[in-house]
């Protein structure tokens, strides 16, 4: 009887039967979502049936005034002053209005960007 080690104060056993159960509730979820095979599309080319995730190419307004650096995906350049905002486009816009405290405001930003990035 000495593979029944005893962990915190649970035979063997007992943590076998407990990782079976979660391990069936996991399959029963598994079984209720939605089916991720891929399907045929017009083209013939399979496609995922989940959306598409928000990539770092999205269409947010920030992004027309700021350069993405392509080392990493989260900085930014500003085109008005040049400088390295880090943190991603919610502090690139912080940068553009000014007002949040720990984010510098930019300078040389137009009163029409201001105004563009105020209102979202």
């Amino acid at each position: 009887m000495r593979w029944r080690k005893r962990i915190r104060g649970c035979n063997a056993v007992d943590v076998l039967d407990a990782w079976l159960m979660r391990r069936s509730m996991r399959d029963a979820v598994k079984a209720m979502e939605p089916n991720q095979q891929q399907t045929p599309n017009a083209a013939g080319m399979g496609s995922n049936t989940n959306p598409p995730r928000a990539s770092s190419k999205s269409t947010d307004p920030a992004r027309k005034y700021s350069t993405p650096d392509p080392g990493n995906r989260n900085n930014f350049v500003c085109h008005f002053c040049g400088k390295l905002c880090t943190g991603g486009v919610y502090r690139v816009k912080w940068h553009f209005i000014g007002g949040l405290s720990d984010v510098k405001e930019c300078p040389n930003c137009p009163d029409h960007v201001r105004e563009e990035h105020s209102c979202q």
